[in-house]
């Protein structure tokens, strides 16, 4: 099948609502730090129990696509 242009941006464009944009922000009690996760929607989701904001920045390179899979499979906690 041929690649038609614009395919890539349609879907991209599907996808947006299910990937959301992650933030850090230190915690209420202010000695920890979590992540925020924001979808276009309005949803949001915290991950907390981040030592620092570099271990919850890290969080986010290297482990917020699998914690987003399992959220888009219903396999999370």
């Amino acid at each position: 099948m041929a690649h038609r242009h614009g395919d890539s941006h349609t879907a991209s464009m599907t996808l947006q609502p299910l990937v959301p944009k992650f933030e850090t922000r230190k915690s209420r009690r202010g000695d920890d730090w979590l992540v925020h996760a924001s979808w276009s929607s309005g949803r949001t989701a915290d991950i907390p129990g981040f030592a620092n904001e570099a271990a919850a920045e890290d969080w986010i390179k290297t482990e917020s696509p699998r914690w987003l899979a399992a959220r888009l499979t219903g396999s999370h906690d």
